[in-house]
């Protein structure tokens, strides 16, 4: 089936919610009051479910087949009651399926095939599903509440629990709505935000609140609370290395990521690409002029700092596909207008501030598409970030003596700083943080967070830390899951593994969806077709390593200046703009001595230590410095 004849379903990105356990007459208005938290997620409809002590809701942003499939949904005896955020891509044929089983369907909605397959699978039903999704399924038979998400973390889900009420949604913010939960702040969650700038799955930064992890689901009943993982890239025997030549392993890779991206480019409204200039989107777009018999639109972002800026080489791209290209040049002011609501956009603390560059890229793009393909997990995917590199580096490193790395990395640290994109003396002084460290995540985690354990008892306040354990090490609590159950022997691999649990679901997934969703615009990532991802991960890392593979079957379809290209991020000079007076008068109260102190987090001195030794060029903090500031903003947003 081509993306021309495709069947017109209806599809949906939305914000869901729910309570399960409470009988009150105040639930319609606590229903209420969360779905107008998430009208920014759906504007283009409501929805809301009653019965006995279960409550449901759900806003509604209507991409294909605009007239049917409001939600919830129900089986035929609506028995079974069905809200849902996201995408399932193979519907069709699990409608065609589950119709000869003798299912009758009443709307044109992806999402009614989960109350169907849910008959017949029960909760295995969730293993049959591509896509990215996060929903609610309440079966009134069996009084059960099931709650999923999608095997990558593309949609999002929190939940409370206390063991007589349990109630989810899409937003944090959502949940705050109802008046029993409160907002204490987990230290735990604080500790491992200034460790990797991100909050990971299962942990809030409020103590009473929890993510669903991806690939998990929870079943709520009379008999508690239960939660499953029902998938693992390498759990199922996947590591083992497949036998395909590299020629064999281009073509399937070919193969599959077609059907991914045609999948993808279904739609009723406008669609177009987010094109950054580097290999990832590029080749999206070029399998898309296969396919696609519409106009292409691309997006992308300019920046004025001449080291951080690809534009010429998204328009290289763009011009080469013929594509309806455009920019928009984000510059300080953007960020500055931006800082404060950036915050009440998130929900909890989060360091990557390329957010910003890419909630105004959806922002400006929403004035001409509702659907936007990205590359997100590509990198993941392709082992395609400097740090793979840095890690096979360090292992030839570490055959010197221990005097010449010692020697080494004090020479590095003499340095002077510059405030450039990705300098060589950052790469340096970052890779020369690992030289100590001996556990491979440990040192995956300095490479690409923020404070160190020394750094973070320097940081945090006598006060905050008191009634915390006297390591409190959570970091390393953390890893041990994975320390333990290491699901692969290659480094490259064990790395691959760890990002795709932690900084693809934590970081990029919670950026691409935050600043997406707050501009009303659905962002689909076809690289994460878990397909794919498994057999890319059943190869052997030699034929995927800095894309190795990726490059090869692009090589006759992109230009060559675009292959030949070093990986680059999506980053905003920070550094640079830390300096403007406008951005420092108003972030100034974050490094006044009164404010730290009443806060109680933490320790004024080195906080303004860090910020004096950045100014004068002493040293480039940018890392600790963005990681600090937008807790600041986000603790000053949700509790001031």
């Amino acid at each position: 089936m081509s993306v021309r004849d495709a069947v017109k379903i209806e599809k949906n990105m939305c914000g869901i919610c729910g309570i399960k356990g409470l009988v009150t007459k105040n639930r319609h208005t606590y229903i209420s009051d969360m779905l107008n938290a998430l009208h920014h997620r759906g504007p283009d409809e409501e929805g809301r479910y009653f019965n006995e002590d279960i409550s449901l809701g759900i806003r509604r942003l209507s991409i294909i087949d605009l007239k049917t499939g409001s939600q919830p949904i129900f089986n035929e005896d609506k028995s079974i009651a069905v809200v849902c955020n996201g995408e399932l891509y193979n519907f069709n044929r699990l409608r065609d399926m589950l119709v000869k089983k003798g299912h009758n369907f009443y709307t044109n909605s992806d999402v009614e095939v989960l109350g169907h397959l849910y008959e017949e699978y029960g909760f295995d039903c969730v293993k049959f599903i591509k896509g990215m999704f996060s929903f609610a399924l309440w079966d009134n038979n069996k009084k059960s509440l099931f709650v999923a998400r999608d095997r990558f973390g593309i949609k999002p889900l929190y939940y409370y629990y206390n063991g007589g009420i349990f109630a989810f949604a899409s937003e944090l913010k959502a949940l705050l709505k109802l008046p029993f939960i409160n907002k204490q702040l987990n230290v735990q969650a604080l500790d491992l935000y200034f460790s990797l700038e991100y909050i990971p799955s299962p942990y809030s930064i409020f103590k009473n609140i929890h993510k669903l992890k991806p690939a998990h689901y929870i079943i709520y009943s009379n008999n508690g609370i239960k939660t499953h993982r029902y998938w693992n890239i390498y759990g199922t025997g996947i590591e083992n290395k497949n036998k395909l030549s590299f020629h064999e392993a281009g073509d399937k890779f070919i193969e599959i990521l077609r059907n991914s991206v045609k999948e993808h480019l279904i739609s009723d409204v406008p669609l177009g690409f987010f094109l950054s200039g580097g290999i990832d989107s590029s080749t999206l777009v070029a399998v898309a002029k296969e396919l696609y018999n519409k106009e292409i639109f691309t997006f992308t972002i300019d920046f004025e700092e001449r080291s951080f800026d690809e534009s010429k080489y998204a328009s290289l791209i763009a011009q080469h596909f013929e594509t309806n290209h455009h920019s928009y040049v984000f510059t300080i002011n953007d960020f500055i207008d931006n800082f404060y609501n950036m915050a009440t956009y998130l929900d909890e603390p989060f360091a990557d501030l390329s957010i910003f560059p890419l909630y105004m890229l959806s922002k400006f793009s929403h004035q001409h598409i509702k659907v936007a393909l990205s590359g997100e997990g590509a990198d993941e995917l392709f082992m395609g970030y400097p740090t793979y590199a840095a890690h096979k580096y360090m292992y030839l490193f570490n055959k010197f003596p221990r005097a010449f790395k010692r020697i080494a990395k004090y020479i590095i640290e003499l340095l002077p700083t510059s405030f450039e994109y990705f300098s060589f003396d950052f790469k340096l002084k970052k890779f020369a943080q690992g030289i100590d460290e001996h556990n491979p995540l440990l040192r995956h985690i300095s490479w690409m967070g923020a404070f160190s354990e020394g750094e973070k008892e320097l940081l945090f306040s006598e006060t905050l830390r008191k009634n915390e354990p006297k390591d409190m090490d959570y970091v390393s609590d953390f890893i041990k899951y994975f320390m333990d159950n290491p699901n692969t022997e290659e480094i490259y691999k064990f790395i691959q593994h760890f990002d795709f649990s932690t900084y693809l679901p934590e970081d990029l997934l919670v950026k691409s969806d935050r600043a997406s969703m707050c501009s009303s615009l659905e962002v689909r990532v076809p690289y994460l077709d878990h397909k794919l991802v498994e057999f890319i991960c059943s190869l052997d890392h030699r034929l995927i390593y800095q894309k190795k593979l990726l490059k090869s079957v692009m090589g006759k379809s992109i230009p060559s200046k675009i292959l030949s290209r070093k990986k680059k991020g999506f980053p905003i000079p920070f550094s640079k703009w830390l300096q403007n007076e406008r951005f420092l008068k108003m972030v100034g109260e974050f490094f006044d001595k009164g404010f730290i102190d009443r806060q109680g987090l933490f320790n004024y001195s080195y906080v303004n230590f860090l910020l004096n030794e950045h100014l004068s060029s002493r040293k480039d903090n940018r890392k600790k410095i963005r990681t600090y500031i937008m807790f600041q903003s986000w603790y000053k947003c949700w509790y001031n």
